[in-house]
């Protein structure tokens, strides 16, 4: 498999994504008591930031492998392992902001959005971002094994009609 420009742009973009989305979030300053614990206290988050921090690590680093390389049959396992953690990371983040958004009445969880609507949407756009990223990573490996099992696939092989 090589390199395309279709392939590196989309890695270039998967790269962006995820690092706005891990700086987003490291940068975010919010701080404010809900439930007996404060928002840094939120392991989601601290696995999103890590997730977002390897896969735009990745991404960079694919974009400077050769492209007659051998390592293209690990980057299809790797594509596809990067894409479940950002898809897990996305998740987790998203019970977070609904969890953020509306509170838990049954625990007696307030509302945090109401408190800091600037952190809440920090949050809610490196979230966006990191989904937008996974959408993109899903085509990689869409592509990726295409290619990778096209030629398994495809070849010539006489008419069945024709044999008789």
């Amino acid at each position: 498999m090589g390199k395309t420009l279709s392939t590196v742009a989309a890695r270039i973009v998967v790269f962006l994504a995820t690092a706005a989305s891990f700086f987003v979030v490291l940068f975010s300053k919010g701080r404010v008591e809900v439930g007996g614990g404060t928002n840094a206290n939120w392991a989601s988050l601290e696995y999103f930031m890590a997730t977002n921090a390897i896969a735009s690590c990745y991404s960079l680093l694919v974009l400077f492998l050769p492209s007659g390389s051998r390592l293209w049959r690990l980057v299809a396992a790797a594509d596809s392992i990067i894409c479940l953690l950002i898809t897990t990371a996305v998740a987790a983040t998203a019970a977070v902001l609904d969890l953020m958004r509306n509170g838990n009445a049954d625990v007696g969880w307030r509302s945090y959005c109401p408190l800091d609507p600037a952190y809440c949407n920090h949050i809610i756009g490196a979230t966006a971002a990191c989904s937008f990223a996974v959408l993109i990573q899903i085509a990689l490996v869409l592509y990726t094994f295409h290619v990778l099992l096209n030629p398994l696939l495809v070849g010539d092989y006489p008419d069945c009609r024709s044999a008789r």
